[in-house]
């Protein structure tokens, strides 16, 4: 990557994956919607991929990015060093999983000076499996827009334990094997409801399903059936942390469930954790 001067201003495009909008919404905001933290959705336009593909640092280390976006891709465009930006990015990618399940992600980012293409750099990675398109019109976008504005109020740089929570919510989503996503879901939950009293690890499951089950059950059976998953999770995640292979059901509630379906459950429950908390 060529790294940005940091004494002049750039412009940092980040082309979005795994996303559309409805014609109806397209129309609307092909020309860019701004949201409460600067950053502008838009359609990259024609003239802009020719440039790319004439640039010279396009030609050789990042030929096999140019190829994968086209006039039918979004991006979010963030003015501001690419460190900066890429906080920004996070926070809208964020808001936008928690508004809805499916997983939009960026791959790689570039930055412009005066018009002109002067670097790129590639971010998280895409899911390791095919996910369902994420789709979004204009109501979608101003609920997503009320995220990004919560999310940055939290401010994450300073709340570590939210950090946590989000960034393994995140990881859900790239991670290959299923039992390390019940690794991070266990973590995020302690981040959430457990602060500073970690070493009772033997209580850990009770003491985050009873604070999740406080927050999101909406009668006595819903939180039931919350403190009995986020029980079964940590009783999961220490048997894979000590070598187990989940080839059998998991049992909640005398429900039977396999790992990747119960993971899901979990996910769910982070997701509007999280959201309740914002």
């Amino acid at each position: 990557m060529v790294k940005p001067n940091q004494e002049s201003k750039k412009i940092c495009i980040y082309p979005v994956f795994n996303f559309r909008v409805s014609e109806e919404s397209k129309e609307q905001i092909k020309d860019g919607f701004q949201f409460s933290n600067k950053t502008i959705l838009r359609l990259i336009k024609k003239e802009e991929i020719d440039a790319f593909r004439k640039e010279p640092i396009f030609l050789i280390d990042g030929a096999e990015l140019i190829p994968l976006i086209n006039t039918k891709t979004f991006v979010f465009e963030i003015e501001g060093d690419y460190k900066q930006a890429d906080r920004l990015c996070y926070e809208l990618i964020l808001a936008m999983r928690l508004h809805k399940t499916e997983a939009v992600f960026c791959k790689f980012f570039i930055i412009k000076e005066k018009a002109k293409p002067i670097g790129f750099g590639c971010i998280n990675p895409p899911p390791p499996y095919k996910p369902s398109v994420y789709r979004l019109n204009i109501s979608d976008i101003e609920e997503v827009n009320n995220w990004v504005s919560k999310i940055n109020k939290v401010n994450l740089d300073k709340n570590s334990t939210f950090r946590v929570a989000c960034e393994r919510f995140d990881r859900f989503y790239e991670e290959r094997r299923v039992d390390d996503k019940i690794i991070d879901l266990a973590i995020a939950f302690e981040a959430l409801f457990t602060g500073d009293i970690t070493e009772i690890l033997r209580y850990m499951g009770k003491i985050v399903g009873l604070g999740c089950s406080m927050l999101l059950g909406q009668n006595a059976e819903e939180r039931k059936e919350i403190k009995e998953f986020l029980k079964k999770l940590f009783a999961v995640r220490n048997d894979i942390v000590h070598g187990t292979e989940f080839k059998h059901k998991i049992k909640v509630n005398r429900e039977e469930y396999g790992i990747t379906e119960f993971s899901i459950h979990i996910h769910n429950y982070l997701r509007d954790s999280i959201k309740k908390l914002l």
